[in-house]
């Protein structure tokens, strides 16, 4: 019975994440092209209740993540203007003031529609996927993996995460 219910929810992850192995976001080099896929990842987001995030790592420690913000606890324990639907925090590669390139972490909060409300650079945000389980494992075994539960980074819950390389294996995806 255990297993059964087990499969009942990771059958679906399990295909999203084996059609998000072909998604352009996986093969995208910048923030901007990576912000073109968000429709997608609403839909999944929408369509899947028990989802948390959806997000994608890459092999140079660029980082996507969209959650939706389904609560005012949430929105409040993120800081989220109230008219907030998702939050997308991101690790990209921006050129500087100086003009130096380097890695930058960024909250984007958007409304329903998908329209940017708010962004705001984070200077202490520093989130390098190839440091997580969900990452690492599912690299080196250039599968699909499903972690033990453990803490989330942003959110502190605890939950579980099923993540998988892209076709190209230069990125992995990955579902809360």
């Amino acid at each position: 019975l255990i297993s059964e219910r087990v499969h009942h929810i990771v059958d679906p992850a399990d295909a999203t994440l084996r059609l998000l192995a072909f998604d352009p976001i996986a093969s995208a080099t910048t923030l901007q092209a990576r912000l073109r896929r968000l429709p997608v990842f609403v839909r999944l987001l929408e369509q899947n209740a028990l989802l948390s995030a959806v997000f994608i790592g890459y092999s140079d420690g660029q980082f996507l993540l969209m959650r939706p913000l389904r609560n005012a606890a949430l929105r409040a324990r993120l800081q989220a203007p109230a008219e907030a639907a998702f939050l997308v925090q991101s690790m990209a590669r921006e050129r500087s003031a100086a003009g130096l390139m380097g890695l930058v972490g960024r909250w984007n909060y958007y409304d329903a529609q998908l329209r940017l409300i708010d962004s705001s650079v984070r200077p202490g945000y520093r989130y390098d996927p190839r440091a997580r389980p969900w990452d690492a494992e599912a690299a080196e075994k250039n599968t699909q993996v499903l972690t033990a539960p453990y803490v989330f980074f942003t959110t502190q819950e605890v939950g579980v995460t099923l993540s998988q390389p892209s076709e190209d294996g230069r990125a992995v995806i990955g579902l809360d």
